[in-house]
């Protein structure tokens, strides 16, 4: 069977993300892109990544999107819950970051 020779590997996901959220994002991003027959690359030109988590929860709140994919009660507690993440690291050292994290995950 031909189904048996093929095999799909995801990387980039942080090892501290929840597997469930990031393969339904995938799987609803991928589904998403096909049907509107978005280019693979999907970056608009001079347009960039965003820098930083906040950056990222930004877009992510504006993004009708995922909202749809997610439902608006669980997007909402996800960019609360990271929004409190960066507040309790402010004034802290790369060091002190770093143990912290250690110490959770």
């Amino acid at each position: 069977m031909r189904a048996r020779q093929l095999n799909i590997e995801f990387r980039v996901a942080d090892a501290a993300a929840s597997p469930y959220l990031v393969l339904g994002a995938l799987v609803h991003a991928g589904v998403d892109g096909i049907r509107r027959g978005l280019d693979l690359n999907g970056m608009k030109p001079n347009e960039e990544l965003p820098r930083d988590l906040g950056q990222a929860l930004d877009l992510l709140e504006k993004s009708k999107a995922v909202r749809g994919w997610m439902g608006a009660m669980l997007c909402d507690a996800y960019i609360q819950l990271k929004r409190a993440e960066i507040r309790s690291l402010e004034g802290l050292v790369e060091e002190q970051i770093c143990r912290r994290y250690a110490d959770v995950y």
